[in-house]
């Protein structure tokens, strides 16, 4: 490969763009002192505007050399194997500088940590939060908003901390880079769980592995920001491939493993249930064994958490994120807004009471339209199924951050995405800029200033996508709206037919 060639060129952008994010963030303000990259003539980090372009600029030109890469990976001229050789090489060139820098854009890590010494000291994290440490290194790295909030994760994630805590001797920051090698190591199987679900669904394995694995939502947030839906995403994908081969067993515990790490891959063994019968089944057949595959896999997680000597209260833990209101979901800012506008009409209502309403009724959307795809299965196949579903459970759930989707961009991605790559392109970019770097902040506020920014910046990149896929020669509607597009048009304004000669004759 040619430095002057256009790979290259794609591969030294997304480099240049991970190792500015890398050396340029600042680090938690708690966290314990430990080993970081840095480079010697740049600030690390700077002052917030300093901390603030560079993030930008470090993103941006990721996603470039990321776009660009996927589109020279779809060269079938070249060897299949090569092609995800290459895309391989240069996700691991993009990941390097991340990896050996700080933890970025989040500071749950430091969460997975004290949960993690909680459980090692015998206690449960599913009942109690950090404050029962009594305070100490683990306590004061914690975010607030997990301080007195118990661990909203399953049983096999808990379990699994406390272990990477005793492994590193109970050093806080000692057991942060053990939990980024899981992450990395996550990451790195659900490559090849993505290539391999290509391969047996048959579209390009070299271009999905690119758009679900190099994307910088991917590098910035899983890898970068050491989260734990990695650990759910690999376990759904492998899942999803044992399903995909018929061995359906292997697939429920695999499937009901990711549901033991955190409650979204539920979505997973439900369609595991409704594809479960080979020959044509009715609704009501499906539907049922759909009930019967997810109540058993949760049955199984809850014996695991009684053999691990956990209650089940990391479900109900889930109202601690509840408490969060400065997200980009559309329930939320929703809710938010109808406050302001109800306080405007002098109305004496609860900010809780009606943000809890509109996050109910995304709760219930998210449900039904999940429902409705489900039973579209045969239509979209598993893979596009599930990650539509999960994407809807999370757009429309009460608390959005850019982690939650890249189990629903891998799995979209998979089922073949060449059409819509200039759109899925504009919202991984935006994505990745949605969260700043920690103590750097955008400006914007809280309460209804940020629920109307973001309602503007979620319509603008709608908009912005489709300007993209129009820009790049790719449809900007699907083909079923297409066509109801031009059947509306054409019944509007019919044409009328030119008269024959002989009609005219008359």
């Amino acid at each position: 490969m040619r430095w002057t060639s256009p790979l290259a060129q794609a591969a030294v952008s997304g480099f240049v763009g991970s190792l500015i994010v890398a050396t340029t963030a600042p680090v938690w303000r708690y966290a314990n002192p430990t080993w970081r990259l840095t480079l010697p003539f740049v600030s690390h980090p700077g002052g917030a505007l300093f901390s603030a372009v560079t993030f930008v600029l470090g993103v941006v030109l990721l996603g470039f050399g990321w776009f660009r890469l996927s589109g020279l990976i779809a060269n079938t001229e070249i060897a299949e194997r090569v092609r995800i050789s290459l895309g391989a090489k240069v996700i691991a060139l993009w990941s390097l500088p991340i990896v050996l820098g700080p933890p970025l854009l989040s500071n749950d890590v430091y969460s997975y940590a004290a949960q993690g010494e909680i459980g090692s000291r015998g206690l449960d994290p599913t009942v109690v939060g950090p404050w029962a440490l009594g305070g100490g290194r683990f306590w004061r790295a914690a975010d607030d908003v997990w301080h007195y909030n118990s661990s909203p994760y399953g049983p096999v994630w808990n379990k699994m901390a406390a272990g990477l805590v005793r492994v590193t001797g109970h050093d806080p920051a000692l057991a942060v880079w053990a939990f980024r090698i899981v992450i990395v190591l996550s990451v790195a199987l659900s490559g090849w769980a993505v290539v391999r679900l290509a391969r047996q669904i048959g579209t390009d394995p070299a271009v999905s592995l690119v758009l679900a694995i190099g994307n910088p939502v991917v590098l910035l947030h899983f890898i970068g920001g050491i989260h734990n839906d990695a650990m759910m995403m690999t376990l759904l994908l492998v899942g999803l491939s044992f399903m995909r081969s018929h061995r359906r067993a292997l697939a429920f515990l695999v499937l009901s493993a990711a549901l033991a790490i955190k409650l979204p891959a539920v979505v997973g063994l439900a369609f595991l249930g409704w594809t479960w019968a080979e020959a044509p089944a009715s609704f009501l057949r499906r539907t049922m064994r759909a009930g019967f595959a997810t109540f058993a896999g949760f049955v199984l997680v809850m014996a695991i958490s009684v053999q691990f000597n956990m209650s089940q209260g990391w479900v109900t833990a889930l109202k601690g994120t509840g408490k969060v209101r400065s997200t980009f979901a559309p329930s939320t800012m929703s809710g938010t807004i109808a406050t302001s506008l109800l306080h405007w009409w002098h109305f004496a209502v609860s900010a809780d009471t009606v943000i809890n309403v509109f996050r109910t009724v995304g709760l219930l959307m998210a449900a039904a339209l999940g429902w409705w795809v489900m039973s579209k299965t045969a239509r979209f196949g598993v893979e596009l199924a599930v990650g539509v579903t999960l994407f809807l459970t999370v757009i429309l759930g009460p608390v959005l951050w850019p982690w939650y989707l890249p189990p629903a961009i891998a799995l979209i991605a998979v089922r073949g995405t060449r059409q819509i790559r200039p759109a899925l392109s504009v919202w991984c970019v935006a994505l990745a800029l949605f969260v700043f770097p920690t103590s750097v902040g955008t400006g914007v506020g809280g309460g209804v200033s940020q629920a109307l920014f973001g309602t503007f910046l979620l319509l603008a990149l709608t908009a912005l996508s489709m300007v993209a896929q129009w820009a790049f020669g790719q449809p900007v509607l699907s083909a079923g709206l297409q066509a109801r597009w031009v059947a509306s048009r054409a019944a509007r304004h019919p044409v009328e037919r030119p008269q024959s000669s002989t009609a005219a004759a008359r």
